[in-house]
């Protein structure tokens, strides 16, 4: 009898059966709730919303510092009165006419309503995930916190 080589046809279907089960894995981890591509999507959308937040905070630091050097120590005028109402216009301003990173819109500053009537706000919304948004509230005397 000649001795034959070769695969058999149950070794076949056997690898066959293996590289569907390892093939349907792998299709699960990337389209399941826990894929990574919608992680990292997420994961950049929460940094450009982030470095958006340093844009702001930065602006709004020097537009601080400007309001107060020109109102007080700038000003050879005695008569000079304290306007902390000039701090958050002075920063709302300068929050508005920032342009902020890619990826990333930005709302113009309004006044708050309701328990944040004295509070200026706007808003940064993601681009890429709309469910990333940071909320800035710019207080009376234009210091800027985050919600």
């Amino acid at each position: 009898m000649k001795e034959q080589k070769g695969i058999t046809l149950i070794a076949l279907v056997i690898t066959i059966i293996v590289l569907l089960i390892l093939a349907g894995v792998t299709i699960a981890m990337l389209t399941g709730n826990n894929n990574t591509p919608a992680k990292a999507n997420e994961a950049a959308a929460k940094d450009a919303v982030a470095a958006a937040k340093d844009q702001c905070a930065m602006e709004a630091m020097n537009a601080l510092t400007t309001y107060y050097n020109t109102t007080y120590v700038n000003n050879t005028n005695s008569t000079a009165t304290s306007s902390t109402t000039g701090a958050q216009t002075a920063v709302a301003d300068a929050i508005d006419a920032l342009t902020v990173s890619n990826n990333v819109t930005k709302t113009d500053t309004a006044a708050g309503t309701g328990a944040n009537a004295s509070y200026k706000t706007f808003t940064l919304t993601s681009t890429k995930d709309t469910s990333v948004v940071a909320t800035g509230k710019i207080s009376a005397n234009g210091s800027l916190t985050w919600e």
